[in-house]
């Protein structure tokens, strides 16, 4: 490995130390999700009725599956390297397409 490649690897694993542990958050979800739920039964309102609701559920999944392969693939290095250097522009992509529909969510949430 080249001097700049090294640099830029160790700038990467740098932004990943400290990008990635507030989205650990995010797996206390479910008992979130289960609170509204609940919250929904006792008030008697329909659940997943708005856009905003089932675009929550849906980012929320995705989320937690892209966190998963990302994690399993990268972290755990369980995939072979020519099926990570294959995965990583996907994990990416859906990483950031993620980001825009969470900021999205939330508008549709505030418009509710």
């Amino acid at each position: 490995m080249h001097g700049r490649e090294r640099l830029r690897k160790t700038d990467s694993s740098t932004i990943k130390s400290f990008s990635h542990p507030p989205s650990l958050p995010s797996f206390s979800s479910p008992p979130l999700l289960q609170a509204v739920f609940k919250n929904h039964q006792e008030t008697n309102k329909a659940d997943l009725w708005s856009l905003h609701s089932w675009l929550g559920l849906a980012v929320f999944i995705l989320f937690l599956i892209n966190y998963t392969v990302g994690v399993g693939a990268f972290f755990f290095q369980l995939a072979p390297l020519p099926l990570r250097a294959s995965i990583l522009p996907y994990h990416v992509l859906v990483g950031i397409t993620l980001y825009l529909a969470a900021i999205f969510t939330a508008q549709t949430g505030k418009e509710d």
